[in-house]
């Protein structure tokens, strides 16, 4: 849940001086007035207004995503709003020359996080001109926020992700310095595909000794399309990466096939042959690697091709000696749309 800054009973301590003299006849609380800046958050999953009202305002990043269901402003809270009426029996109306601005987040955004939700990545503010409100983390599905502010003006909720800040206007949906990649274009997701399986690849120490019949084979490979890499951090403007995760079978009884990881993978945007930026394996304690390879590619390119080919050396346990291929493998090839 995002920071609680200030509470119902803050709010109610801002009196006018003027009230506490005033004759008898005025009703206790007649003078109450929500400070400039006070912030009331929570939980409602009941809608508070037209969720259509506010469609396509939505912020997305690597790490996080929400959509703005609906926000609207008031002097106080509305009478005939049951609701919110509920929500808020005691909330006093703001002071003059503000308003409150009533704010509900989706239930279910518009938009998925790039890679996954990931709060340890994420810092969230909101900017009410010349000030800053820190929230504990970026508002969740189904929450809400009550903020008093001035009545012109931008209210732009922030959400830094890692290293890298956009925001969106709490009064009109508007995104503020948003990353371009992520609203329009390609889609970022993951394609799952038909693996590879190589059988009685020949390998051997030279052209009349020994050799090896070797097979290896994994059934599927997923291929991502996205804007931030733990290694690689964020894409330059104009790029995406193209994400390959690819098993493999290095261990065998009498020794080792190990996969050359410069030249085993190659993507095509097009006709155009593009190298890996960055190659990383992830063995376990059987034998068995994932290998992760990725690709900087044009953003505004739909579609791509890979070329699998286990170019590499087997290396035998008790020699140590080294077998190479008597043949190059065919290749196998894989297509990602997105």
């Amino acid at each position: 849940m995002i920071r609680r800054l200030a509470t119902v009973l803050a709010a109610l301590a801002v009196l006018a001086a003027t009230g506490l003299g005033a004759a008898g006849s005025v009703g206790p609380g007649a003078f109450l007035r929500t400070a400039p800046l006070t912030l009331l958050t929570g939980e409602e999953r009941e809608p508070w207004c037209d969720e259509a009202e506010l469609d396509g305002a939505d912020l997305r990043g690597a790490h996080f995503s929400l959509s703005l269901r609906c926000s609207f402003e008031r002097r106080a809270v509305p009478p005939a709003n049951a609701r919110l009426t509920a929500a808020f029996p005691d909330l006093p109306p703001a002071e003059p020359g503000s308003a409150l601005l009533f704010v509900q987040f989706a239930t279910r955004p518009a938009l998925l996080p790039d890679v996954r939700t990931d709060a340890d990545h994420l810092a969230a503010w909101i900017a009410v001109g010349d000030n800053r409100i820190d929230l504990d983390g970026v508002p969740g599905p189904g929450e809400y926020l009550v903020l008093a502010v001035p009545e012109t003006g931008a209210v732009v909720l922030w959400v830094e992700d890692a290293g890298r800040a956009q925001g969106l206007d709490l009064r009109s949906g508007e995104r503020i310095d948003p990353i371009e990649v992520y609203y329009g274009g390609p889609e970022f997701a993951t394609v799952t595909v038909e693996g590879y399986e190589y059988e009685d690849q020949v390998y051997r120490k030279d052209l009349v000794s020994d050799w090896w019949i070797l097979s290896n084979s994994h059934g599927v490979v997923d291929l991502t399309r996205t804007a931030w890499s733990e290694t690689l951090g964020w894409a330059e403007d104009g790029s995406v990466y193209l994400r390959v995760r690819v098993g493999w079978w290095r261990v065998f009884r009498h020794g080792e096939w190990r996969l050359d990881t410069e030249r085993s993978l190659t993507a095509f945007d097009g006709s155009e042959a593009v190298e890996p930026a960055e190659w990383s394996v992830e063995a376990d304690e059987y034998g068995f690697e994932w290998h992760v390879v990725e690709f900087v590619v044009p953003a505004d390119e739909p579609g791509f091709a890979v070329l699998f080919m286990p170019t590499g050396e087997y290396v035998e346990d008790e020699t140590g000696d080294v077998f190479r291929p008597e043949e190059p493998a065919p290749a196998t090839e894989w297509i990602a749309l997105f």
